[in-house]
């Protein structure tokens, strides 16, 4: 299994955030669905490749299944043979509370010391039968106008352009336009 790493920035342009926004985003630490058109999400392959994802990124028409549960979808299919289906790992629920999701098929330990993760929506994991990690998304400590993300994936599983599609579609919510 090859695992390559990139980090996501998500630039908000959207000037018409009002103070209860602010406030609650500062607070809870969540950050939410890109629904302005002028906000860009920048990712930085780890061969040094700068991406800006925008809509015309190429579709691969992926299928997902939502749940009211989550606000990432619980599994994914490609729709190209051999038809694998990913799956999203559950976060348990520590005796404090706090939501803990296990990344370490995915994460060595020396790049989870190197950054601060923090809480998100975004946080994900997905996995198929063969393989316990294949794509994972986890915030950074970062401020909230440019929230950052570190992102882990199977190159034998995806390609750049599929992570393209993959992070356009969760950071935009597009993954509902696919139903």
């Amino acid at each position: 299994m090859t695992i390559k790493y990139c980090e996501i920035t998500i630039i908000n342009n959207n000037t018409n955030n009002n103070i209860f926004k602010n406030i609650s985003t500062f607070l809870f630490g969540e950050t939410e669905y890109l629904t302005h058109k002028k906000s860009d999400i920048i990712i930085l392959f780890d061969d040094n490749t700068i991406c800006n994802i925008d809509d015309n990124v190429k579709n691969f028409n992926y299928t997902f299944l939502q749940s009211i549960l989550s606000p990432l979808p619980i599994y994914f299919d490609k729709t190209v043979k051999p038809y694998p289906t990913y799956f999203k790992k559950n976060s348990k629920i520590d005796e404090d509370a706090v939501h803990r999701l296990n990344v370490d098929s995915i994460f060595p330990s020396e790049l989870k010391k190197k950054y601060k993760i923090v809480p998100s929506i975004f946080n994900c994991m997905y996995y198929t039968y063969k393989d316990e990690g294949v794509f994972s998304i986890l915030k950074l400590f970062s401020n909230n106008e440019k929230p950052r993300f570190l992102l882990a994936y199977n190159t034998k599983e995806f390609s750049k352009e599929e992570i393209m599609y993959l992070v356009n579609c969760i950071f935009r919510n597009k993954y509902k336009e696919n139903e």
